[in-house]
């Protein structure tokens, strides 16, 4: 039971990757149904290409995660398995927007 915390930040790290990989296919239809009245009306497929690449630099936090809490006894802290996740995942975030974001006039 040592072990639970880092697979399950393995698999949603996995998750998170295999979904940013369908993203990355571009069709619209994979993201939520309230999320696409905002995607824009051209255009959509590099959008969604764009947004599958900054899932995947997202799912980094799990990941990182996930690593750190094989190594360390759950026994004995859990507070950077609590705080990688609570700043890797805004940090991912502003990371994947300033790596792969770029504006329709840029």
């Amino acid at each position: 039971m040592d072990n639970v915390y880092p697979v399950v930040m393995f698999v949603v790290a996995g998750a998170l990757l295999l979904y940013a990989l369908l993203l990355q296919t571009g069709d619209a239809g994979l993201v939520p149904y309230r999320t696409q009245h905002s995607l824009p009306k051209s255009g959509r497929k590099q959008y969604v290409r764009m947004l599958g690449r900054v899932l995947a630099v997202v799912a980094a936090a799990p990941l990182i995660s996930g690593a750190v809490g094989l190594f360390l006894d759950p026994e004995t802290t859990t507070l950077p398995q609590f705080l990688i996740p609570l700043i890797g995942f805004p940090f991912f975030i502003w990371l994947g927007i300033k790596l792969f974001y770029k504006k329709k006039d840029e």
